[in-house]
């Protein structure tokens, strides 16, 4: 995903670094490291960031849920894949689970939903964000938006034969709490399936902006997650790294050798020196205060949208470079998908 969350006032810090003792969200253990600090100019706040040493979980404090305005302003709207195209869908598919009941959390405009439905499932979605699921129940598929906890509350325990996360958990303030709500919501033996970005992914240029707070509260390797879902109450039955894919590469080379030099050239060509000097590609996209033609909002999507699309065809041998060097590394996938039993 090419993502324009803004950050500044990153600094890491070593371990001699003394850090006040805090719980870790994942395990609760009070045996943490300082690792660095995240300031966000939308949400106005300064981050700090621990990796936990009793279970490897790195979390964020605060965690304090963002609404609609702040991923309005840091977040841009990009083209999302087809869901026949999504690969974390179609490993919920190869489970080969008997078709039941399935709640996804954090469902969107209902791509997974729709599939599930379509194969056979009664599917029933969650998000907090009301517009994507009136959308859903256009479509005649049963969603909700409300509050979590009172969401969970209104349901049957035992309800749902699986339960799915895709992307869900590292935006959650309190996995925790998560978990147990998801577990009390499936039947005995129902799947938890969680998706989420691997810790050990292959970052040639450094940690993506999107993956810092309050976007992303924690961050998973392949044990954290097999651990903290055994200690809520699962038995893992499957879990991979995916297969490294080329478009990984070649998105992360478009905004760091594409986007983010066009975008610095823009706020000097288009804007008084020093103005707009933290504006994000969004906001640049979305001012009324560009010149002549590139006034017009819809010529500027255009437009950037050819350069885009240009500047990943230039890219494309240099990223097939990178994606060889990583591929044959076990536990590097970029997407680690897990399954698990309610126990």
């Amino acid at each position: 995903m090419v993502s324009d969350v803004h950050s500044s006032g990153v600094h890491s810090f070593s371990s001699a670094d003394a850090a006040p003792a805090v719980s870790c969200c994942a395990c609760s253990s009070t045996v943490i490291g300082l690792v660095e600090t995240h300031y966000d100019r939308h949400a106005n706040t300064l981050y700090r960031l621990y990796a936990c040493s009793g279970c490897g979980v790195v979390f964020s404090e605060p965690r304090v849920a963002v609404g609609a305005d702040w991923y309005s302003k840091a977040v841009p709207l990009e083209p999302q894949k087809t869901p026949e195209d999504d690969a974390r869908f179609s490993e919920f598919f190869r489970l080969n689970l008997p078709a039941g009941r399935v709640l996804d959390v954090g469902c969107g405009e209902g791509g997974f939903i729709d599939l599930a439905k379509r194969s056979g499932w009664h599917a029933v979605g969650f998000d907090y964000d009301p517009r994507k699921v009136a959308e859903v129940k256009k479509r005649g598929i049963e969603a909700h938006a409300s509050d979590w906890s009172a969401f969970c509350g209104s349901r049957k325990e035992g309800e749902f034969d699986a339960v799915t996360l895709f992307d869900v958990l590292e935006h959650t303030p309190e996995p925790r709490e998560l978990a147990k709500q998801a577990r009390r919501l499936l039947k005995p033996g129902g799947t938890l399936v969680v998706t989420l970005p691997n810790a050990l992914r292959p970052m040639p240029y450094g940690r993506e902006e999107y993956d810092f707070p309050p976007h992303h509260f924690t961050r998973w390797t392949p044990t954290a997650l097999r651990s903290f879902l055994e200690r809520e109450g699962f038995k893992v039955v499957r879990q991979e790294a995916s297969s490294l894919e080329f478009s990984y590469f070649l998105e992360i080379m478009t905004l760091h050798w594409g986007v983010k030099p066009a975008l610095r050239l823009a706020k000097r060509v288009l804007f008084k020196k020093g103005a707009s000097e933290a504006a994000s590609v969004t906001e640049l996209s979305q001012s009324e205060a560009l010149p002549g033609a590139l006034a017009d909002k819809g010529l500027r999507q255009k437009l950037f949208g050819v350069y885009a699309a240009g500047a990943k065809v230039l890219l494309s041998p240099v990223a097939g470079a990178f994606w060889l060097s990583y591929a044959a590394r076990r536990e590097r996938g970029n997407i680690l998908f897990t399954a698990a039993e309610k126990e």
